[in-house]
């Protein structure tokens, strides 16, 4: 009896070390490109893995991989002139894939300041702010991290939120520097 338990207990182990990994975002496995901090990623990208991010002042910048739609802005006359299509190449939807592995998402939490610190008493702050929302999904459940009226140009308060900024930030600079969003018109009013 005593081995029939303990033979069970190692099936559900091993089904829940398996099924969780499938899951799980920025799950690093030994022999993995992304193992090096200075290595580009360069194995496959998921079938099912997409993403989207809001960006710029006020968060009014999106990009969702899944649809192709790109907005450069919500804040104008006529918003439906700063709505485009992008579709990435292979090559960027890795380097953003590997990017996102690297920081391993699933560690942030849902609503993440990476300026302040959590127990900071005086806050890092601008006007205007920028909102700043990644989502990434491969396997079955999204993960979001979403970080409201953050300060523009601060660099993160430890080394796990510049990582955060810095794959945000370089995911946005693949889609500011697309021929599609320079087709786009400029912002229409000066804070943007």
């Amino acid at each position: 009896m005593k081995r029939i338990i303990c033979f069970a207990l190692f099936i559900v182990t091993v089904f829940s070390l398996f099924s969780c990994k499938e899951n799980v975002i920025g799950t690093m496995q030994e022999g993995d490109a992304t193992d090096t901090v200075d290595t580009v990623y360069t194995g496959d990208v998921p079938d099912d893995f997409f993403f989207s991010l809001r960006f710029g002042t006020y968060g009014e910048s999106s990009y969702d991989s899944q649809s192709g739609k790109l907005i450069k802005t919500r804040n104008s006359t006529h918003p439906e002139d700063y709505d485009t299509t992008l579709t990435l190449t292979e090559e960027e939807m890795r380097e953003i894939y590997g990017l996102i592995r690297k920081i391993n998402i699933n560690t942030y939490p849902d609503n993440y300041d990476p300026i302040n610190p959590p127990d900071a008493e005086d806050k890092l702050m601008s006007i205007p702010y920028t909102t700043l929302s990644l989502t990434a999904r491969y396997g079955v459940i999204p993960k979001t991290v979403h970080c409201e009226e953050v300060a523009f140009g601060g660099g993160g308060y430890d080394e796990k939120s510049r990582a955060f900024l810095d794959c945000v930030y370089r995911i946005r600079d693949i889609i500011v520097n697309s021929e599609e969003w320079k087709a786009l018109p400029d912002y229409e009013f000066l804070h943007e």
